[in-house]
């Protein structure tokens, strides 16, 4: 994606490439001149030593074949299987292979790989029908895991419920035992869904239709003013403390699905950082602001901070954090094209606006550089009108460092 962006320069191109190399690949380039015509150099170099397609291609087909099979019916088992092989297909196609016209072979290995109750569950939907495809196959077992985890989600409710209150002299009530029917086509949970808080209704928040009917943008305003977890829609922590064993079906990451946003960002389970591209064209800005940093004897920084809303969570400069307490971590952080990067320390700051009286505590892993200078070029603004308000950030329009990302949930 940045390498076909005619709105980034080269020698940024180059900075994101190096960035995304390690191992083996990096050893080439570890003393490269950060130049212009150095890109193309290094792009051709790495195409030539691992860009081979007939590779890829027998190594995704082995993939395919290696997906372990299901000894049981379980919605997350069963989210990770059609997740992987979906994404084992996907990449098949990027590499031109004609997987439109693979329906049957597609459909017989996947069913392989299902469990007793699910491949049923299939056979009985489908037994009337002479030809199914694929795509039809995907789309029943994404409804299954959707039923499978309200069921489970249900019955974790209703066994929090507190019990009858005893009264002297009576007989306590006997429970009943109850199954959970797992091939059963709904649950009905109307007593025990609570206030809705996107429509009147009495109903959990992903079940909303008025929810729903949002951009993911106004889901995550309204998920971040109500100060409900990303991942669970709970109130009372955030989506980095988490219980859930749920996440996000389509990137795996600590969010709900509905709140997922298709950016350049990132795309492991861990804490990490998305790097945002920045058209020219269009003169897209990003959010940027100065404040303070106050230390741990009470001495104040000033900061200059992007508010990433793709973000999971908040980095810190290392020049910035030499003057601050720090506590060694071992955490793994990811970016763009899946690259990861092992973060060893980290440090908890107060963060103040140099204009309101807000402040909060937050915790900050530390990076040597987390993002490029932003904005990547000058931008004119003299013919622009302001408000007649102090900006947050009054140099946003001339590129500069960046000392802090603040995580999306603040």
């Amino acid at each position: 994606m940045v390498h076909s962006n005619a709105d980034i320069q080269t020698v940024a191109k180059l900075q994101y490439l190096l960035q995304s190399l390690e191992g083996e690949a990096h050893k080439p380039f570890e003393s490269i001149d950060i130049i212009a015509d150095n890109y193309a150099l290094a792009w051709d170099a790495l195409l030539k030593r691992y860009d081979n397609k007939r590779y890829l291609k027998r190594q995704l087909f082995r993939a395919l074949y290696d997906l372990p099979p299901l000894k049981k019916e379980s919605p997350q088992e069963l989210h990770d299987l059609v997740d992987d092989y979906q994404r084992h297909v996907k990449a098949l196609a990027m590499l031109n292979e004609p997987v439109v016209h693979w329906d049957t072979p597609l459909i017989n290995m996947l069913c392989y790989k299902l469990d007793p109750t699910n491949l049923r569950a299939w056979e009985e939907k489908t037994s009337s029908s002479d030809d199914v495809t694929y795509e039809q196959l995907v789309d029943f077992l994404y409804q299954r895991v959707r039923m499978l985890k309200f069921v489970v989600t249900d019955l974790q409710h209703r066994s929090n419920q507190p019990d009858q209150a005893k009264v002297a002299g009576s007989n306590p009530i006997q429970k009943k035992p109850f199954k959970m029917v797992s091939n059963s086509a709904t649950t009905e949970c109307k007593n025990s869904a609570p206030y809705c808080i996107a429509c009147p209704e009495n109903h959990f928040l992903f079940q909303c239709p008025a929810f729903s009917k949002m951009s993911v943008r106004q889901r995550r305003e309204l998920v971040s003013q109500k100060r409900l977890c990303w991942n669970c829609f709970r109130s009372g922590h955030q989506s980095r403390n988490c219980t859930s064993k749920y996440d996000c079906r389509n990137c795996h990451q600590k969010h709900h699905t509905l709140l997922h946003e298709d950016t350049i960002q990132s795309m492991n389970p861990n804490p990490q950082v998305s790097l945002s591209v920045q058209s020219y064209q269009s003169t897209v800005l990003l959010e940027t602001g100065n404040l303070l940093v106050v230390d741990q004897n009470g001495k104040e920084h000033s900061a200059r901070a992007l508010l990433d809303s793709g973000s999971m969570s908040s980095f810190i400069t290392k020049k910035l954090a030499n003057t601050l307490r720090r506590t060694k971590i071992d955490i793994a952080v990811s970016g763009i094209g899946e690259t990861s990067k092992q973060i060893k320390r980290k440090l908890t700051a107060t963060i103040r606006s140099k204009l309101l009286s807000f402040s909060t505590t937050l915790e900050f892993l530390i990076l040597k550089k987390p993002t490029v200078c932003l904005p990547i070029m000058p931008i004119d603004v003299s013919s622009w009108k302001f408000p007649d308000v102090p900006l947050a950030d009054p140099s946003f329009h001339i590129p500069a460092d960046i000392d802090l990302i603040i995580v999306g949930e603040v």
